[in-house]
């Protein structure tokens, strides 16, 4: 892959490194990204072992500034999640440039992103944007440790695991969240990603809703039984 977009590949070096719980790291990593378009929910790649590569989305990149943030999501044994532990600060590697289609729906003023620990930085980087466009944002995330929810300063209803009738539960939440914003279902932008069971799931409900498909954004970041990041 890095043999046939070496131009599109960029060295980056890790500024600073900060650990959550729940296995999340967050990593700055600094640049030459000038005049590099980005948008929300683009995704990067590093190449994380010898034949395996791993896509990411920053939640912040700034290209002026030369930075460019990620949230990784450190689980098992996986190469992804074994380079990411082991990168250090001032580490030098090399970065895909970030690219993707538009995810961000600006034709609405109120968005609801559903996910796990996986999507925490689409979640972030959906925010950040709000904060941006003036819009306003929640979130229903599936997660074991709701602390995560508060270190990322990220504001929504968490689900465990082993919730009962997660579709009910996801559902009423959407209603309430809508319901606190002032905000109806067809002036609101859904982010649904993360585990695909999960994702389906949640297509399913909003999409008997009545939620116009424009509006819903869906991507499967892993899939059970399925080598994962």
């Amino acid at each position: 892959m890095e043999g046939l977009l070496r131009s599109h590949f960029r060295p980056v070096v890790a500024i600073h490194v900060e650990d959550y719980s729940s296995s999340l790291r967050k990593i700055q990593f600094q640049g030459d990204f000038a005049g590099l378009a980005f948008e929300p929910g683009y995704a990067t790649a590093f190449r994380v072992s010898d034949t395996a590569y791993r896509n990411y989305t920053p939640f912040r990149f700034d290209a002026k500034e030369g930075i460019c943030e990620i949230l990784f999501h450190l689980h098992g044994n996986g190469p992804g999640s074994d380079f990411m532990r082991d990168m250090r600060t001032g580490e030098v590697t090399r970065m895909l440039l970030p690219r993707g289609r538009t995810v961000y729906r600006g034709n609405v003023s109120h968005h609801v992103v559903i996910g796990d620990e996986t999507s925490l930085g689409l979640a972030l980087a959906i925010q950040n944007e709000t904060v941006a466009q003036g819009h306003s944002f929640n979130a229903i995330f599936e997660l074991n440790d709701r602390t995560v929810m508060e270190e990322l300063e990220l504001y929504g209803h968490v689900l465990t695991k082993d919730t009962l009738n997660k579709a009910g539960r996801i559902r009423q939440h959407i209603f309430q969240q809508n319901e606190d914003a002032g905000a109806n279902l067809q002036n609101t932008g859904f982010y649904v990603a993360g585990n695909a069971d999960t994702m389906r799931m949640a297509r399913r409900e909003l999409k008997e809703m009545n939620v116009p498909a424009k509006n819903i954004f869906s991507q499967a970041y892993w899939a059970e039984g399925k080598t994962g990041l």
